[in-house]
């Protein structure tokens, strides 16, 4: 079992990718705001970040700035997912660290492949 933590401001979509993942046997952890996804990131390290881009405390790009720069947490895996189609949003989010950029709405084939992907979850 892995634990996703999902960052976005949208609570609709923070529970129904809770509820995927807990289909798809694993533990979801929320956070509504990048500070608040990043003080959980601290008190329970999750195996996987999908993060939205656009969050009204501040943008993805610095909370995946701030959650790398932090050696205990440097190790774990960011996803990028945003409404945008810019595709300088998804450089920018990579450059930053992120492995992936993801555009909503997220498939959930597409989630499930991600999360085996970036937690060696092989179910």
């Amino acid at each position: 079992m892995a634990r996703i933590l999902f960052v976005d401001d949208d609570l609709d979509t923070l529970h129904l990718l809770n509820m995927a993942v807990v289909l798809f046997g694993h533990l979801g952890l929320l956070a509504t705001s990048g500070e608040e996804a990043i003080r959980l990131a601290v008190k329970e390290p999750p195996d996987l970040i999908l993060l939205d881009m656009r969050m009204s405390d501040m943008d993805g790009i610095t909370v995946i700035k701030r959650i790398l720069s932090n050696p205990s947490l440097v190790s774990i895996p960011i996803v990028m997912v945003s409404a945008s189609p810019a595709i300088d949003l998804a450089d920018k989010a990579k450059a930053a660290g992120a492995k992936a950029y993801l555009q909503k709405p997220i498939q959930l084939q597409t989630l499930q492949d991600i999360i085996q992907k970036y937690t060696n979850e092989n179910k």
